[in-house]
């Protein structure tokens, strides 16, 4: 059954430039984000929010520092930028090596040949649960009460912060031949984390890559740093986060949305980071709607059975 847009509890977004957007992002960062032209030593991690890039992200600090994993968000943040909150200017301005983290659809930002680009892909059904439980868990959403239902009836409109899913997963699809770019899904990184940790490596760093092989102590500490179990350990640094924490709101004080902002997170950040949880959220009404998505978006039928053929989907 499809419910009408009165059935829906909306979320707290507003559209700029045709994309929606929660007040953890402010104008002028992100249209800064947009139009920055990367350096030639630049690395992104880029994929739609709730793909695995916050994990990416964390993996890729610890393969630089050689399995010394961030210990507060802070540092993170110094090590890894998140483009589209910080702006283009302080990702120019941070010191290299850098791993710059952005959700933008491939043609939404100035794209470098000279650049490298992680982009990691989820399928469709566990980012849409994912990205209920973080909605649900943040207050700048006003989503505390929402139901998976009313979540799903928005996530499949593309009616969701930063935007439509299949929007994103095409844009960079359609890119993943570029040799500086290294297109990968959740699964599979899921699956063998060791092979794809090392591929990893050797696409941004590949002496580094060379140093694993020869220390492997080295790739057991980056494996062992980006555990499930290991990354829950940074809950309570998620929780105690808001975006006053990057110092985004600091000139938005007439914003009426800000004070939202300013509440931390409840509930976990990194929840259960498994595959196929979608089967404990999904009836089956929601499954055909889901279904019926990806037969409307042109060529997104093949391109999903193509990059998760080896799980279980509908």
């Amino acid at each position: 059954m499809t419910h009408s847009s009165a059935d829906r509890r909306p979320l707290r977004l507003r559209q700029l430039d045709g994309v929606y957007l929660s007040s953890f992002f402010q104008d002028d960062k992100f249209r800064s984000a947009q139009s920055y032209k990367p350096r030639l030593d630049d690395v992104f991690v880029v994929g739609y929010p709730k793909s695995g890039t916050t994990w990416l992200q964390f993996m890729m600090c610890c393969i630089l520092k050689k399995g010394q994993p961030p210990k507060k968000l802070e540092d993170l943040f110094q090590q890894s930028p998140f483009l589209e909150v910080v702006g283009g200017e302080l990702v120019e301005a941070a010191p290299r090596p850098v791993i710059i983290k952005s959700h933008l659809h491939f043609d939404k930002m100035v794209f470098s040949e000279e650049a490298k680009y992680v982009c990691v892909v989820r399928n469709p059904y566990d980012c849409c649960v994912s990205f209920y439980h973080h909605t649900k868990n943040f207050p700048m959403y006003g989503f505390e009460e929402g139901t998976f239902q009313e979540f799903f009836d928005l996530f499949v409109q593309g009616q969701v912060d930063l935007g439509d899913y299949f929007a994103h997963l095409m844009s960079w699809y359609e890119q993943r031949w570029r040799p500086n770019i290294l297109y990968i899904t959740y699964e599979d990184i899921k699956s063998e984390p060791v092979s794809w940790i090392l591929k990893i490596t050797e696409f941004i760093n590949p002496q580094l890559a060379a140093h694993f092989l020869e220390y492997p102590d080295g790739l057991e500490k980056v494996v062992n740093c980006c555990s499930v179990d290991a990354m829950k350990e940074m809950n309570a640094e998620f929780r105690r986060f808001t975006m006053v924490d990057l110092g985004a709101c600091l000139d938005d004080s007439k914003n009426t949305s800000c004070d939202a902002t300013r509440k931390p997170m409840s509930g976990d950040f990194v929840r259960k980071g498994i595959v196929g949880d979608w089967k404990n959220h999904f009836n089956s009404d929601q499954i055909e709607r889901m279904k019926a998505k990806i037969a409307s978006v042109p060529n997104a039928s093949s391109v999903v059975a193509e990059l998760w053929k080896g799980i279980d989907l509908p």
